[in-house]
């Protein structure tokens, strides 16, 4: 009986072994996709430069410019460019591979857009296998037949497996020319995002437009307490045409530390001027040297002339741009 016992003994303990071996096998998995930059690759940026500027041949964007944005780092990563004074000049992300990339701004200046976009910093990130992505659609939101062409909007949306929270570059192709468009980001909370894209130049009344999405880098983001940073008060400049009042919201905001980041939020209308709650809108904003704002904007009857919207604003987290070596 002894012996017996001691046999069962025996087997209890193998299984037991094994199943310690797996569970350990198993924490270490699921630490590892818990981290939201694992994969994210070790880069070594020594320059960034944007030049080339060139004033776009395209009859429907009649200030759209080009420059080309250069670096030693032949891996992917994103480069920030913008100014880091001029709140007025909207940053761009830029999606950088083979030490390239390109970026396209609205100028309405008589000169080039040279002295307002510059470097700001980068970010690394880690390209996505098809496992991380849980869904990603582009579907046919809208046509506007306006002479003498067509355009399209499509609604594009994103899920990610691990929920993470960051920022997602991809490239939108039109499946009717195969022409692409790169450096699209959408702002990614807790592994959801979504993105409005506008096709234009199509032949006038074109139906039946496709576009397919193809995912290029995503930039993790790290969590922000609420202490880590102040906000301000919000006001609204209102800009009144004859039929709609555009209403342009700002609430500055400023982190602890004289950092360059870029910050994740949400913001929502609290009811609009019927009196119907808004959508959650997930969003992006540079803060320079720690500074920046958080900006809204909507569209209202001229008629409603008393109408101040107000909003709710949740800061989500953040990227620190890094600089170049050499800077």
């Amino acid at each position: 009986m002894g012996k017996g016992k001691r046999i069962k003994r025996q087997a209890v303990l193998l299984p037991v072994a094994a199943a310690a071996v797996v569970i350990g096998l198993l924490i270490f998995v699921l630490l590892r996709s818990s981290d939201s930059s694992a994969g994210t690759v070790n880069i070594n940026v020594q320059k960034i430069a944007v030049d080339g500027w060139r004033k776009m041949d395209l009859a429907e964007l009649e200030n759209l410019y080009e420059g080309t944005v250069t670096s030693n780092e032949t891996a992917p990563f994103a480069v920030i460019v913008g100014s880091r004074d001029d709140k007025d000049v909207t940053p761009r992300m830029v999606y950088m591979e083979n030490g390239k990339g390109t970026v396209r701004v609205s100028w309405e200046d008589a000169l080039d857009p040279s002295e307002a976009y510059r470097p700001i910093g980068y970010m690394e990130g880690r390209q996505l296998d098809e496992s991380e992505i849980s869904r990603i659609t582009c579907e046919v939101r809208d046509y506007y037949d306006w002479k003498p062409d067509t355009a399209c909007t499509f609604d594009i949306e994103a899920e990610l497996s691990g929920g993470d929270c960051g920022f997602l570059c991809f490239e939108v192709r039109n499946n009717l020319t195969d022409e692409v468009s790169a450096n699209c980001w959408m702002p990614v909370i807790d592994g959801k995002g979504s993105y409005l894209y506008l096709l234009s130049g199509l032949a006038l009344n074109t139906r039946g437009a496709e576009a397919s999405v193809t995912p290029k880098l995503f930039c993790p983001a790290k969590p922000l307490e609420e202490t880590d940073y102040t906000l301000g008060e919000f006001s609204v400049e209102r800009e009144e045409g004859m039929y709609y009042t555009e209403l342009q919201g700002r609430r500055d905001i400023t982190l602890s530390g004289q950092k360059n980041v870029l910050i994740l939020y949400t913001s929502r209308l609290k009811a609009d001027e019927k009196g119907r709650p808004g959508e959650l809108m997930r969003d992006q904003a540079l803060l320079a040297h720690g500074t920046g704002s958080l900006i809204t904007y909507l569209i209202v009857d001229t008629d409603e002339k008393g109408f101040e919207p107000e909003y709710e604003f949740e800061i989500i987290g953040y990227a620190e741009l890094e600089e170049p070596a050499s800077s």
